[in-house]
């Protein structure tokens, strides 16, 4: 439990980050294709989903040393570092595409 805890303000920061970086990209992008004073999401509904997503992902990761406890009398100190160490790099580079691949479907699907 402690080498979780020990990561979750370095991990939330990170989310941070990252999802502001989303969301400049994706008013970049969606400024681009969207006449002026037009909403791409509702600012509101923008708000809640940041919220919504911060909650989930301190859950699962909260989820991440529950399961671990779990499953630590069937599993091998080895195996769990090696998934730990995996883990973290899977997320930050599937997060990002999953994204990327929204803001261009819908740039192509606004596109005229």
């Amino acid at each position: 439990m402690r080498w979780w805890e020990i990561r979750r303000i370095p991990w939330n920061g990170l989310l941070f980050a990252i999802g502001l970086t989303s969301l400049l990209a994706k008013e970049w992008l969606m400024g681009k294709v969207i006449p002026v004073g037009e909403d791409a999401v509702e600012p509101f509904a923008l708000a809640v989903g940041v919220i919504v997503y911060a909650i989930m992902a301190n859950l699962c990761y909260t989820l991440g040393w529950i399961v671990e406890l779990g499953i630590r009398n069937a599993d091998s100190g080895h195996q769990r570092m090696r998934a730990k160490r995996a883990a973290p790099g899977r997320r930050l580079v599937l997060k990002p595409l999953d994204q990327l691949a929204f803001l261009v479907r819908s740039c192509i699907l606004a596109a005229p």
